[in-house]
């Protein structure tokens, strides 16, 4: 009767080993995923700054063509 106490009480702490070994996993997969968001959040908002950045240069280009452009056609007016 002891003995099977004391397997019972063996395998009921070894079942609590392996609960907690599984909720530190959990805990560090959870921290990983939310590194990994922020990440992936930062990424977001470096490529929309990227994206406006080149929004903006392309707009400027645009003004610079067609500044060349009517400079070239007054040039050829006079």
């Amino acid at each position: 009767m002891y003995s099977q106490i004391n397997l019972l009480t063996d395998q009921i702490k070894e079942k609590d080993s392996e609960l907690g070994k599984e909720r530190e996993t959990v805990r560090l997969l959870s921290e990983r995923l939310k590194d990994l968001q922020e990440t992936a959040s930062s990424f977001e908002a470096l490529a929309a700054q990227s994206k406006e950045i080149l929004d903006k240069l392309e707009e400027q280009r645009k003004e610079a063509d067609d500044r060349r452009q009517k400079e070239a056609k007054d040039f050829q007016q006079r």
